[in-house]
């Protein structure tokens, strides 16, 4: 669970704040750059690779992009034999800083797994915001005037003084009831999040934002079982290089999960 944000510099936002208040998501090394205009960090919490292949925010070898990622890509074989691309490592950053190096904004129709991503486009000052198909990563955006954030978390928007606290009833009702909020809307009036599947574009000059469903390459699971789209599922959530631990509840949906993980980690 890492940390991930972009804020605009006229949301007069102290230096560091936002880095040292969410700093609980990613322990492991904190980060931001700072643009003319605004600026974008990551809070790391490394699990696929040494920290010092990890490190974010990165900009591409073009110079073109800057990328903040929280997540886990599970297709970075495919993506290597697809696109010829060369690793050092096995940190979905140096994947995901290579592919939009190559491809430019289209990575997304090819990756597979779950993530909240941000990218500026460095010339246009534009920034892209996605979250997964699946919605395993939420990623939160305020926008009030000429003011706007983007964060992992909607605690980090306080420490802008353009923050706003009204509250939004009607969605409070609505967790109350059902639990939660299926729809775009926080319990903040001003606060919204990304939907499954949606991409964001906020260009700075403009101060407007774009909204959009993006679409993807064929499924992973396209053809296969049951059987083999649970194990496939399951070996996907193994990739790392940290010791892995299961708390299980001993029912037949987790006996499944062990039978599936003891295969791909034995000493799990």
């Amino acid at each position: 669970m890492c940390g991930i944000y972009f804020y605009t510099k006229n949301c007069e936002i102290n230096n560091d704040k936002m880095k040292f208040s969410m700093k609980h998501r990613g322990p492991d090394y904190s980060n931001q750059i700072d643009l003319p205009n605004s600026v974008i960090g990551h809070n790391l919490l490394s699990i696929r690779e040494n920290i010092d292949l990890s490190i974010q925010p990165v900009t591409t070898a073009n110079d073109k992009y800057i990328l903040a990622f929280n997540g886990e890509i599970y297709n970075t074989e495919y993506l290597k034999t697809k696109f010829e691309i060369n690793l050092k490592s096995e940190s979905d950053t140096e994947i995901l800083s290579k592919l939009i190096n190559k491809i430019g904004l289209k990575f997304i129709e090819y990756i597979k797994g779950m993530y909240a991503i941000i990218v500026y486009e460095k010339k246009t000052e534009t920034v892209y915001a996605y979250r997964d198909k699946s919605g395993q990563k939420n990623l939160y955006y305020f926008k009030k005037n000429e003011n706007f954030i983007i964060s992992s978390e909607i605690q980090a928007m306080l420490n802008s003084k353009f923050f706003d606290k009204n509250i939004d009833y009607r969605s409070v009702f609505e967790a109350c009831k059902i639990g939660y909020n299926p729809n775009e809307n926080t319990l903040f009036s001003n606060v919204k999040k990304l939907l499954p599947g949606e991409i964001i574009t906020y260009k700075i000059s403009e101060k407007k934002i774009i909204k959009k469903q993006f679409t993807q390459k064929k499924n992973n699971f396209d053809g296969a079982n049951i059987f083999e789209s649970i194990d496939q599922t399951i070996k996907n959530h193994l990739l790392s290089k940290k010791k892995i631990g299961l708390n299980i509840s001993g029912g037949l949906d987790s006996n499944i999960i062990l039978y599936h993980a003891t295969k791909y980690k034995p000493n799990i």
